[in-house]
């Protein structure tokens, strides 16, 4: 059985990269770079590298420093089968947030919980398993929206509509992403579809996904 500190453990390089990523995205954003996800990603790979074993050594304590305050923090005894995540609801997962000092990622982790669970095979997991999935989640979104703000700024456009998704998606050079083609297709026809009847609001919403009155508004805001 894992232990509560194994549970509440991070790597040197997560605390590195947690602490870093805001600083390498802003230089790159003004040298002129797009600072995509995996343009992000390489620099701090790039400036890890260069570390002295100095600095490398000060981030290592940080993260044994946070592994024993996660520790501190964990209940006497763990759920039977080592801490992990098991059955229903939000109970066990809800309460879990990683560790007092741990990143805390801005989807809900009961949420993602509950997805991850959808899975019929799934029904265990660790608490730094759902974590590094929420974490994870949102660099995908993040890259996605990136993408598809790219595409809406070529159409001149600075509002992102369900069809710059889905043709993000169906690029060829985007083939990780192909597997929500016949998603984003079903989603696109349904905007437009809709669109007829917000012909009055002088086109500054946009239809994102089929609901109750046919789509939700494009949140607009800039990034």
């Amino acid at each position: 059985a894992r232990s509560p500190r194994a549970m509440g453990r991070v790597s040197a390089y997560f605390v590195f990269t947690r602490q870093a990523r805001e600083g390498v995205k802003a230089r790159l954003l003004a040298e002129g770079s797009k600072a995509a996800v995996t343009d992000v990603a390489k620099a701090l790979g790039e400036r890890w590298r260069s570390l002295s074993e100095e600095e490398r050594a000060a981030y290592k304590r940080q993260a044994k420093e946070e592994a024993d305050a996660a520790a501190a923090q964990a209940p006497s005894s763990t759920e039977a089968g080592g801490g992990a995540s098991e059955g229903g609801g939000e109970g066990g997962v809800a309460a879990d947030d990683g560790g007092a000092s741990a990143p805390s990622p801005a989807l809900p982790l009961a949420r993602v919980s509950r997805i991850m669970k959808l899975d019929p095979d799934v029904t265990r997991f660790s608490k730094e398993a759902l974590l590094l999935t929420a974490v994870a989640t949102e660099a995908f979104l993040e890259g996605l929206t990136d993408h598809a703000a790219a595409a809406a700024k070529t159409a001149g456009r600075r509002t992102i509509k369900v069809g710059d998704v889905a043709d993000v998606c169906a690029r060829r050079e985007n083939d990780r992403l192909h597997f929500l083609v016949d998603v984003m297709r079903g989603m696109a026809q349904a905007a437009a579809a809709a669109q007829p009847a917000r012909q009055g609001d002088g086109g500054r919403r946009a239809s994102v996904a089929p609901g109750a009155e046919g789509g939700e508004e494009a949140a607009s805001g800039e990034r």
